[in-house]
Parts: structure tokens; sequence; C-alpha cells
């Protein structure tokens, strides 16, 4: 099932799980969710209350800090489980902004996570 998700203003599909076993819809999904993001920076570390927050696709890497939205590679990843990318994304924050902490939030309560970190 291949659905196209035109703007952060479109419906859920009601078969989600079936939305999301199309390779295609969720690239098209994570694009849209990225452009969102980088449009309203601002907003969103307002919202979660951070100086900085870091997401990555496969090719590249976007940090939205107060002032700017920065653009690498060094981060590129393409790893399908976000297990294993966010303990890089933290020692990459930890180092590059000289920050105290990082938070990391399951509101899953996935464990994995936990014990990677």
């Amino acid at each position: 099932m291949k659905v196209i998700i035109g703007s952060e203003k479109s419906k859920i599909p009601r078969e989600f799980n079936k939305f999301m076993s199309n390779g295609d819809n969720k690239t098209h999904l994570i694009e849209l969710i990225s452009s969102v993001l980088r449009s309203n920076y601002l907003q969103i570390l307002n919202k979660l209350q951070c100086s900085t927050v870091c997401f990555s696709r496969e090719d590249i890497t976007y940090c939205l800090q107060q002032s700017v939205v920065s653009v690498s590679n060094e981060l590129a990843s393409n790893q399908e489980e976000i297990d294993t990318k966010v303990i890089p994304h933290c020692s990459n924050s930890l180092n590059a902004n000289e920050a105290s902490k990082c938070i990391l939030r399951s509101p899953s309560g996935d464990t994995d996570i936990f014990v990677l970190a």
C-alpha cells in the first residue's frame, strides 16, 4: 500500500501498520518530518526545552540550535534501529556543544537504549 502524505496537515492513514510496511512511505514520511522540524526549529527547541536537537537520515545529519540549523554527514548511518544510532548522537552532542548532559527519553519503556548507554 503506497500512500503519499503531502504535508503536515495530511491525515494519518487508517491502516498505519500497512502504511509503514512500505519503504517508500517511510522514506517520504521521514523527509516530511525532517522538513517540518527544520522549518519550525525554534518552536521545537522551546517546546522540548533543549539547546540542541540532532536527527539523521541515512545520508545526512541535521542539528537544530537557537541560532542555526546545521547540516553534516558525520553521523550518517544506514542503521535501521534507533537503538544503535542514539549513542553516537549523544556522544557527538556532548562533545560538540560542551554540554554537561544528554537526556534520553523512551516513552515506550524500551530498555535496549538504557542497556547500550
